[in-house]
């Protein structure tokens, strides 16, 4: 089989495996990313990537990477602390393309498909860049793939963090109005009366206190309850999580249950003692 058609079938196949499969991201690109052919999203993901960068201008994939600025730019883009871009000189091509190259293989496990000395020249062969850029791509799609599952599982472990905290907030609210309420029946309930006067009169007003001052305030506190686990429940369902079931003996319908009791108990008190 002659050179060139085997060479020609090994292009065929770097542009079906290693081309084709290159994306845009929407969110970087917007509507481009679904109308440009694989080799133009390739090139417009090159220029996107080094646009900030003096000395390069990405035209092609063949005069405009023979200084190796742009090889350079590119790691930097993606991993500034490999790359000291800064001290990088246009007029020195070979060492700007070793040090590329080197920092790619030895750094990012990707393989030196080019010498220094078959890019340095005017026009570089297109598809040998092409295919070792295309290394790049893979490579620093899958870092952002990994970075971005890495967002989503701390994302996902802070809310399940903010949830917890906000669920044992509410079982100590709970907790302390049924203390209160329960502490409150009792005294309500007791049907010792005092024998003098004084006391009788100290009785009515402690219990005035509790209806205008005390209760009022328990009674806010059973509102905020209420809304505290409806924000839970929200935060839930907002995350595609079931509402909370707080635990037996703390759900809302028992905080209404133990108020009530307080409340008749507390009407009983006022017709015994008014």
């Amino acid at each position: 089989m002659p050179r060139t058609l085997i060479l020609g079938l090994i292009w065929i196949i770097i542009l079906r495996f290693q081309i084709s499969s290159i994306k845009l991201d929407k969110e970087e690109f917007g509507g481009r990313a679904d109308v440009l052919f694989a080799n133009e999203a390739f090139l417009l993901w090159c220029q996107h990537k080094t646009a900030s960068y003096s000395n390069v201008n990405m035209m092609d994939f063949s005069k405009s990477w023979s200084d190796g600025l742009a090889f350079n730019a590119l790691i930097h883009a993606h991993r500034p602390d490999l790359i000291h871009y800064s001290s990088l000189r246009q007029d020195q091509p070979i060492k700007n393309l070793n040090n590329a190259f080197s920092v790619a293989e030895k750094e990012l496990g990707i393989s030196k498909l080019l010498d220094a000395e078959d890019a340095a020249i005017p026009y570089p062969d297109e598809r040998s860049i092409m295919t070792y850029v295309s290394l790049y791509y893979h490579y620093f799609s899958r870092m952002k793939q990994g970075q971005t599952l890495q967002k989503q599982l701390t994302k996902i472990m802070f809310f399940l963090k903010e949830i917890d905290d906000l669920k044992t907030l509410y079982e100590q609210m709970v907790s302390n109005l049924l203390k209160w309420i329960k502490k409150k029946v009792v005294e309500l309930d007791d049907h010792h009366f005092p024998n003098s006067l004084q006391e009788m009169w100290m009785l009515v007003a402690n219990f005035k206190t509790f209806r205008t001052l005390e209760k009022p305030l328990k009674y806010q506190e059973k509102g905020m309850i209420e809304a505290h686990l409806f924000n839970i429940r929200t935060k839930q369902r907002a995350n595609n999580q079931r509402p909370c079931l707080p635990p037996e003996g703390s759900m809302l319908q028992d905080v209404e249950k133990h108020w009530k009791r307080q409340s008749t108990t507390g009407a009983k008190h006022c017709r015994r003692s008014c």
